[in-house]
């Protein structure tokens, strides 16, 4: 399996990010069609990025403010609330924002 995937990365390419395949269709990954005509993604891979970007993101809390380990139930609710709007917003984002509402 694994030299057919090397294969169909080294014929299609990788990319990290959304881009316009030959065809002009959105495409992700490897060759993968995202657009509304494509394949899009299934359930369980937005599953998989959502809980990817969680980890992230609590590990990001966790390494910048010691005491967010430390909060009950309510507050870590609260947070993650606050989070959710941040999410996708990437770490410079998150910690402004994060900046602003301790302050």
């Amino acid at each position: 399996m694994s030299k057919l995937v090397e294969m169909i990365k080294r014929h299609e390419g990788v990319k990290s990010k959304v881009y316009l395949c030959s065809a002009g269709y959105e495409t992700i990954g490897v060759g993968r069609n995202i657009s509304e005509s494509g394949l899009g993604l299934s359930d369980d891979e937005i599953d998989y990025l959502l809980n990817n970007d969680i980890k992230r993101v609590r590990e990001e809390l966790q390494e910048t403010y010691f005491w967010f380990g430390g909060l009950n139930e309510a507050g870590s609710s609260s947070m993650w609330q606050q989070m959710s709007l941040w999410i996708a917003s990437g770490r410079s984002k998150l910690a402004q924002e994060l900046s602003v509402l301790l302050k």
